[in-house]
């Protein structure tokens, strides 16, 4: 089953947990004589509520990743006061009580039957991810024998990939499709889903040699922890029945998630701007009054899928020294930064124009610093991986803003780079939450960068 058809298949399942709960509540409350209710709804009634309790599980679900009792709590109690006077039905303590608890058991129940399907299409060999082995060291074959004896983990290897751009001369190693550098080819040839990079001398360079020849194919890559440590530094390990694989920069962006990103920015970004709307006209009136030039700093940036935007701040710099391609890194201590610029940057009051960028919805309020078109450029041909920073919008503040100084050099960006793709690889409105409190106290020590 492709992921696509099982995503469909798990919100199908969910809708009927979701309305079988809601069900079994209504008939506990006014059909068993256990408790006291007036007159039961009419048809339409609990036709609408159990369509509107579906909506708002389907946005719930993905949102939170409620899979887990403590995330079930969360969700019944944000229906409970989205819905106090549905029907009369979640209006009570013991009634949140039963809908959660038939919630959890039919929600566990069609995921058990899910997974057990999947299992018993994997055991027949059906529903397997045609898969490519990069490496023909012995690590690759030792996983290659893992695999092909156990049909559990889903991967049906078609051969293996040579990691060097040219095979030795002499070369015929046994299913060697062919060299690293006839990699989309090989993958199109055999329509292949998944790839395991495995190396026997694994090193940062060479994997990341590797990942950036697969970079733009539409294929999920996963390697042995061993090797992503040496290159990262942390791994999240996935347990496939007997391998231990992790997932090279996985995409975590998912609908829901990008629904409550944007859903917060906007609640966020629409009530600070209400809010500070008297702090931006001093701001304005000391910079005019300080030094010549706009008001406000407009400069395009690299945002989502490397798509170039125009992002605003309040002016902090000489206008005669801040030109709208300027290539300099800006330094803590910098000359061209004026007197009302100085204040501002300290407690980070120049970024406050950046909330319009996040209503207009080029921009988070959570996510990697958006970098000038020049510096990406040069960026992504000095460092690897530097291009996976616009899987996801670019935020007014990040993980590294709070972790980390001013940038000076492209060792520091690289040390940056670090904590973007961590950001990235563990996506969550929870993170993000922690993020934005730790901006806060990274404003009031005036520390970060």
């Amino acid at each position: 089953m492709s992921r696509i058809k099982e995503k469909i298949v798990l919100i199908v399942l969910d809708l009927i947990a979701v309305n079988l709960a809601y069900t079994l509540v209504y008939l506990l409350k006014f059909y068993t004589g256990l408790m006291e209710a007036g007159f039961p709804p009419s048809l339409s009634g609990v036709i609408m509520a159990g369509a509107v309790l579906s909506g708002l599980w389907i946005v719930i679900l993905p949102l939170f990743g409620l899979y887990s009792s403590k995330f079930a709590i969360l969700g019944t109690v944000i229906l409970y006061i989205l819905l106090i006077d549905i029907n009369n039905l979640l209006t009570s303590r013991f009634n949140i009580f039963n809908y959660w608890s038939f919630l959890l058991f039919f929600l566990s129940i069609t995921h058990i039957m899910l997974r057990t399907y999947q299992r018993n299409r994997l055991k027949k060999g059906r529903g397997r991810r045609k898969t490519v082995i990069v490496g023909i060291g012995s690590k690759a074959r030792e996983i290659y024998d893992k695999i092909q004896s156990q049909k559990l983990t889903g991967f049906d290897v078609r051969g293996f990939i040579d990691p060097s751009p040219e095979a030795p001369s002499g070369s015929s190693a046994k299913n060697v499709l062919g060299t690293i550098n006839k990699f989309n080819e090989i993958c199109d040839r055999h329509q292949i889903e998944e790839v395991l990079i495995i190396l026997d001398k694994p090193s940062k360079k060479k994997l990341f040699e590797i990942v950036d020849l697969c970079n733009g194919y539409p294929v999920s890559l996963k390697t042995i922890p061993d090797i992503y440590e040496i290159a990262v530094g942390n791994a999240k390990i996935q347990h496939i029945y007997g391998l231990d694989l992790v997932e090279i920069l996985p995409e975590n962006y998912s609908p829901g998630l990008r629904l409550g990103k944007r859903l917060i920015d906007l609640l966020v970004s629409s009530i600070v701007i209400f809010f500070l709307l008297p702090l931006w006209v001093l701001i304005s009136f000391a910079i005019k009054i300080n030094s010549k030039g706009p008001v406000f700093f407009r400069q395009k940036r690299v945002g989502y899928n490397g798509n170039d935007f125009t992002m605003y701040k309040f002016r902090s710099m000489h206008i005669e020294d801040e030109k709208p391609n300027e290539r300099l890194l800006t330094k803590e201590k910098d000359p061209r930064i004026t007197t009302v610029g100085h204040f501002i940057r300290r407690i980070r009051l120049d970024e406050i124009p950046q909330l319009i960028n996040v209503l207009e919805g080029d921009m988070s309020l959570v996510g990697p610093r958006p970098e000038l078109p020049f510096y990406v450029q040069q960026y992504v041909k000095q460092i690897a991986l530097y291009s996976k920073r616009v899987r996801v919008k670019p935020g007014i503040t990040g993980l590294a803003q709070v972790n980390q100084k001013f940038s000076e050099s492209v060792t520091d960006i690289q040390k940056k780079l670090e904590y973007d793709l961590y950001y990235i690889e563990n996506m969550s409105l929870k993170l993000d939450f922690k993020i934005l409190l730790s901006t806060i106290v990274t404003i009031l020590t005036r520390s970060g960068g």
